[in-house]
């Protein structure tokens, strides 16, 4: 963000906002078309962090102060799971270990789909997931032993999220390319064979 924004004419600090605290993929970016052209006429109006409530008197970090009869709290999620003990599946500090963002280890009936904040978009990223499970569920892939599941975990979490800032709207973060890719040119045909090796039946012919 602060290395590239002069070469693309994104400088924040032209339409009001400030400056990057960040490098470039340390944080996920702002794609909006719409939002510059809303702050350069005045639509948007950018302010800093609020200080205080006064009744409907907001007042922001710079002395500024403002009347609103609404104020929207977009502080993104808090990943919860109240229908589980929290001693079986919680996420404390947005983190949660999933093999494949799909598999809790020690778990062979539980399975989540679509619970990761997918860039470029979270469609795909479903329908890749979908077709794992399909394999999981008919019985022709198998998961590995607990032991690599947990290194698969770690090592998967640097690769999608390493480059981040350490915030809890980071720990979720899957690259969409790099995961497809992963599913369906290793994940799928590894776990196949597993299955195969431990059912001969299902080996194909």
């Amino acid at each position: 963000a602060q290395a590239f924004a002069p070469l693309v004419g994104a400088d924040p600090t032209k339409y009001g906002l400030p400056p990057a605290n960040h490098k470039l993929f340390e944080a996920h970016p702002t794609q909006s078309v719409e939002l510059p052209l809303r702050l350069g006429s005045g639509d948007v109006i950018p302010k800093p962090n609020i200080s205080r409530l006064d009744g409907d008197t907001v007042h922001f970090d710079d002395g500024t102060s403002d009347v609103f009869d609404v104020i929207i709290y977009a502080t993104g999620y808090n990943i919860t799971f109240p229908f589980f003990d929290p001693d079986l599946i919680s996420a404390p500090e947005n983190q949660i270990r999933l093999y494949k963002r799909m598999f809790k280890p020690g778990f062979e009936d539980l399975v989540f789909i679509g619970f990761a904040q997918a860039i470029p978009t979270l469609f795909p990223f479903v329908e890749c997931q979908s077709r794992l499970l399909a394999a999981y569920a008919s019985g022709r892939y198998a998961l590995p032993p607990v032991a690599e599941m947990e290194r698969v975990i770690d090592a998967d979490q640097q690769l999608h999220a390493g480059h981040c800032t350490n915030r809890a709207r980071h720990t979720q973060q899957v690259d969409y390319f790099y995961y497809e890719h992963d599913i369906r040119t290793k994940e799928i045909p590894a776990g196949t064979k597993r299955a195969a090796a431990a059912r001969p039946e299902l080996a194909p012919v």
